[in-house]
């Protein structure tokens, strides 16, 4: 078979899993459901023509477990119970036995584990004993290890035990180790050890098979994205680190900013001076500065020479490329007129204004 014809076996199989649970009793679900289909298998595949036979394969489903096995060892009955032959009405009956019920009957050939056909064990009691009054499969394993298939060893090793003496955990995992362990039976008898079926798959092992090709066909275009972005991203910080060193180079060749201040020219600063010639202030800072010096006096000197306003006066001017500049500040026609009749020293003070900054001298 090939590996597409066995795809859409198993995708025409899951089809008719689907089909199968909703035609289920509600009393049925929680059971074993087993489909039988048949294949062609090559007997003679290097003679020509070649030779084939028809082989049995059984899809065992339960509880979202799907198992594929192929009729290898030649035992078409006493395997896993098929419920769905089985339905609820019917195992109500009175006397029913869905062990040995033969019309229909619900066991099929399908077993997942290897078996020792002796009486110890092919006891329905026997059978019960590991799994309860609804028994998945219609034999007791006869081997330590589980077939995947919701079965747990534990169940079933502690009843070989018992009712056989042997201790399944000692016994080697192949079919040559049970066998002999089998035949040393009481009641023993040529071909009472019956191997498993063969696994032909799992849902599982599809399932990860269409993992694998999922990962494959979009692994690469992923990688590819994570590697553009990971370029993109080392270039844009390139790009940063550089800008930043530029700025950094930038700032170390700019000159230092001077601070904004002030300073009177005149030594004296005398009424009948400010009147007539002003007040001149020398005022640095950074180059291109605009700067506003303002001459005001207080409150209290206001109303003694009876000035129209504390402001002297004010005047803008712009700092020159060596961030210096000598603004005077004269003060307006009224205030002038108070200031030359003035006989006492005036206390003056300048504000040099530029944004939020202002830088203030008093004289």
């Amino acid at each position: 078979m090939t590996a597409m014809t066995h795809r859409r076996t198993l995708l025409a199989t899951a089809g008719l899993l689907g089909l199968g649970a909703l035609a289920l009793p509600a009393a049925a679900a929680a059971h074993p459901s087993v489909y039988e289909t048949s294949a062609r298998v090559a007997v003679t595949p290097a003679t020509d023509p070649p030779t084939f036979t028809d082989q049995v394969r059984y899809v065992v489903a339960n509880h979202g477990y799907t198992y594929v096995l192929r009729e290898s060892n030649g035992t078409t009955t006493g395997g896993v119970v098929n419920y769905a032959k089985a339905p609820s009405a019917l195992r109500s009956t009175p006397g029913y036995d869905v062990l040995t019920y033969s019309t229909p009957s619900a066991v099929t050939g399908a077993q997942a584990h290897a078996t020792c056909d002796v009486p110890a064990l092919t006891d329905p009691a026997a059978i019960r004993a590991w799994q309860g009054t609804d028994p998945f499969y219609a034999y007791v394993p006869f081997q330590r290890g589980s077939a995947g298939l919701e079965d747990h060893p534990a169940d079933w090793l502690a009843v070989v035990q018992a009712r056989t003496g042997v201790d399944l955990t000692q016994v080697a995992d192949t079919d040559a180790a049970r066998e002999a362990a089998c035949e040393a039976l009481p009641g023993a008898t040529a071909g009472s050890y019956v191997p498993a079926d063969a696994t032909q798959t799992t849902i599982a092992a599809f399932n990860s098979g269409l993992v694998a090709d999922t990962i494959a066909a979009t692994e690469g275009p992923l990688k590819a994205q994570i590697a553009t972005f990971e370029q993109r991203v080392a270039e844009l910080d390139a790009a940063r680190r550089a800008a930043e060193a530029r700025a950094a180079a930038a700032a170390a060749r700019a000159p230092i900013a001077k601070p904004i201040a002030a300073t009177l020219a005149a030594a004296t600063v005398t009424p009948t001076r400010i009147a007539t010639r002003g007040l001149p202030v020398t005022v640095t800072g950074p180059a291109g500065q605009h700067v506003r010096v303002r001459a005001t006096v207080t409150r209290a000197v206001a109303r003694k020479l009876r000035l129209p306003s504390t402001v002297l006066g004010s005047k803008a001017a712009v700092l020159g490329g060596a961030g210096t500049a000598t603004v005077t500040v004269k003060p307006g026609r009224a205030a002038g007129t108070r200031l030359r009749r003035a006989t006492t020293k005036v206390p003056v003070r300048l504000d040099v204004v530029t944004g939020s900054v202002t830088a203030t001298v008093a004289r």
